[in-house]
């Protein structure tokens, strides 16, 4: 188990963690964590007690100048949100710093000593791209997925000014799969044929 924790907003002190500061997942049981700090030393963590940090799966990303990235989590130093996306402009390999420039134009040098919080930015689930629009969009319909609805292909496909192209599981059910109807009912809205 090779996670990173992070702090989300405060640091605990009783465990020697400050704001900001990770660790690796060593291992768990009976509800509590084995971290190991960067400088070595360990720590137990009890998440049912001590809430506020966040468990990362840490892994490598090929990145090229023109990429597109996403940011997965906020940095207000940095003023990006999560969600946000920017476009590789520059890697110093012998410096460890990658250039990037937010769709406003501002640029961000982001270390790559320390561990980012960055994902691919090519493709987006369909919750994480509302409001934004793109002249062309690709929509995975999965026919057997409960998620699938009108809703959701509603949101996908007003996303796309020009063009949209569906690729499906199953064209012959596409149809009925993306008509359902997601409205969630009350109970007081349900009619369970009691007597009258």
């Amino acid at each position: 188990m090779t996670q990173d924790i992070k702090l989300r907003d405060i640091g605990y002190v009783s465990l020697g963690i400050r704001h900001g500061e990770m660790a690796h997942v060593l291992d768990s049981d009976a509800g509590l964590v084995r971290l190991e700090k960067f400088d070595g030393s360990q720590i137990s963590w009890r998440p049912a007690i001590q809430q506020n940090m966040i468990a990362y799966k840490e892994m490598s990303l090929e990145v090229s100048v023109g990429d597109e990235i996403r940011f997965t989590c906020n940095d207000y130093v940095l003023g990006v949100l999560n969600g946000d996306r920017a476009t590789i402009v520059n890697l110093d390999l012998q410096n460890q710093i990658l250039t990037a420039q937010k769709m406003d134009g501002r640029l961000i040098a982001l270390d790559l000593n320390i561990h980012q919080h960055l994902d691919y930015g090519y493709c987006s689930t369909i919750h994480s791209s509302q409001g934004q629009t793109t002249e062309r969009i690709f929509i995975d319909a999965d026919t057997k997925s409960l998620t699938t609805n009108e809703n959701s292909f509603y949101v996908a496909i007003s996303r796309a000014k020009t063009e949209a192209i569906i690729y499906s599981d199953d064209k012959s059910a596409l149809p009925e799969s993306m008509g359902r109807d997601n409205q969630k009912e009350a109970a007081l809205d349900l009619d369970v044929g009691l007597g009258e």
